[in-house]
């Protein structure tokens, strides 16, 4: 595979859980984006090879493994779209992707995701979706709080724990859509200046949530279907 020089989009669909890849990619010199539908592990020998800075902009879906090697962080500077799926405890040095602009991470450990530092996820961020990290509702402001430029969040199953959400005086400032889905969140306080870019909410499976989600855009007019979802539109 490492000789097909000119290939700019890999997609590999497999009915396997993982998927290990023992080219080279990174050293494919227009490869650029890299889906796969199981979980992909990078040989470690690849991982070691210094000689080559990637072109990948997109590498979904990654093994946390992959990423105990800070050498792929910098063979893969440029990578602007990463999905990980796995056991989120051994993973490491995301922050090290200062370009990322979408990130998605599944944890299927049952042990949460360790905030060591304020930094962990890189400042960039545009899009982020979590679930299995099973961060309490009152960190998100140390977890997402430094990301400014930050406009899709999604809080997907066990993504954070706990009954109760109070933002204060914590803004969004540039958020446009937000999706809760599957939260045992079950007070909820907060209000338009929390959120005054936010042009979409989407609420699923949030079967405790008491109080009224309209609140949080008053000025627009709110579509439920009937199935607990509630759509936040530019009225």
């Amino acid at each position: 595979m490492e000789d097909l020089w000119n290939l700019q989009t890999l997609i590999i669909s497999t009915q396997q859980e993982t998927l290990n890849i023992e080219a080279d990619i990174c050293s494919m010199p227009q490869l650029r984006h890299l889906h796969t539908n199981a979980s992909a592990k990078l040989c470690p020998s690849v991982l070691k090879t210094r000689n080559h800075h990637s072109a990948l902009q997109t590498l979904s879906i990654i093994e946390p493994e992959t990423f105990t090697e800070y050498v792929l962080f910098a063979r893969c500077q440029n990578l602007k779209k990463l999905g990980i799926r796995g056991d989120m405890a051994k993973l490491v040095g995301l922050f090290e992707l200062e370009y990322l602009e979408k990130l998605k991470l599944m944890n299927l450990a049952s042990e949460g995701l360790h905030i060591r530092s304020e930094n962990l996820f890189p400042r960039r961020l545009k899009q982020l979706t979590l679930s299995g990290t099973w961060f309490d509702w009152n960190e998100i402001r140390r977890v997402v709080g430094y990301l400014e430029l930050l406009e899709v969040f999604k809080v997907k199953e066990n993504a954070f724990t706990g009954h109760y959400w109070e933002l204060n005086d914590y803004v969004f400032p540039c958020l446009k859509v937000l999706w809760i889905e599957r939260s045992e969140l079950v007070n909820w306080k907060a209000s338009d200046e929390n959120f005054p870019s936010l042009e979409r909410l989407i609420l699923r499976n949030l079967n405790k949530l008491g109080g009224n989600p309209y609140k949080l855009c008053q000025h627009k007019a709110p579509e439920n279907d009937g199935t607990g979802e509630y759509n936040q539109i530019n009225g």
